[in-house]
């Protein structure tokens, strides 16, 4: 079933830009399940993450939050640990503490590609 390349989907995802990909190989991606066209593991995005220091940086700056965000994934620091949370209109919900940043962005892709 999968048409893309991992490594294609690899980088979408960090970048954000995952529908525009489905796009060169799907007529209208916003009639399918995205989630279908998703192979990769959270290995192989944690090793991606891991040697891609930029990468890295552009998730935890899309996963912040501020007062006026809502209805999305968010990452926090605190005392040398990771949380990831739900915003629900200004409140934190479902959070996870993890021990690594590659960790927690690892889970912030997959929740904000509506994967478990």
């Amino acid at each position: 079933m999968n048409l893309i390349p991992r490594e294609q989907q690899l980088e979408a995802m960090v970048h954000g830009s995952f529908m525009s990909l489905l796009s060169k190989y799907i007529a209208d991606p916003t009639l399918v399940d995205i989630r279908k066209y998703i192979t990769v593991s959270r290995e192989e995005l944690h090793h991606y993450i891991g040697v891609t220091p930029l990468a890295l940086t552009e998730v935890l700056n899309r996963a912040q939050c501020d007062a006026i965000s809502h209805d999305r994934f968010c990452i926090e620091q605190q005392d040398g640990k990771y949380f990831l949370y739900w915003l629900d209109h200004g409140q934190k919900r479902f959070g996870e503490e993890y021990s690594s940043l590659e960790s927690v962005l690892v889970e912030y892709l997959f929740r904000e590609h509506g994967l478990n």
